[in-house]
């Protein structure tokens, strides 16, 4: 079973997008260092500002057509046929690969208040191709919205990232 992880607080400011780029990158580096047969690590970024994305792919510019977005808005049956499609290979390492966010995902969020089975959106689709991977790291927006509940519901595990005092 893949591991997924999820980073999330509520509040803004405390490393969330810093940390799931560098565990991300951390797994792939020591899986393969270590000889694994799979090392491949999914960073899925699904705060609409981008950050992780922007650091780990160069790009910012990711669209309705290009990101998590379409993944959301897909119809069930092919929503992870449309995952695999918007994954792209990291600038960092070839073995991290990242779903990017999209500005876009301010207006997801709108669309699917109230549609049944809106929280399961991106667990459902991921549960279908994650074993392709050896984890899957998922970073969220600095708030309780409907997508931490759904990088939440698609975790195994969660991490909190507090900022020390």
């Amino acid at each position: 079973m893949t591991r997924v992880f999820v980073l999330t607080n509520h509040k803004g400011g405390v490393g969330k997008s810093t940390s799931s780029t560098n565990v991300a990158l951390g797994i792939s580096a020591m899986l393969r260092r270590h000889g694994a047969s799979n090392s491949r690590v999914l960073l899925i970024d699904t705060d609409s500002q981008g950050h992780a994305s922007l650091v780990t792919t160069g790009r910012k510019d990711y669209g309705a057509d290009d990101s998590l977005y379409s993944v959301l808005m897909a119809d069930r049956q092919i929503a992870a046929q449309t995952l695999l499609k918007r994954i792209v290979q990291s600038t960092w390492d070839e073995n991290l690969h990242v779903l990017p966010a999209s500005p876009m995902l301010e207006g997801a969020e709108r669309e699917l208040m109230g549609v049944a089975g809106a929280p399961y959106r991106l667990a459902d689709p991921l549960g279908k191709i994650a074993n392709q991977y050896a984890a899957v790291v998922i970073d969220t927006r600095p708030s309780f919205s409907l997508l931490t509940e759904m990088g939440l519901l698609a975790a195994t595990d969660a991490i909190v990232p507090v900022e020390p005092r």
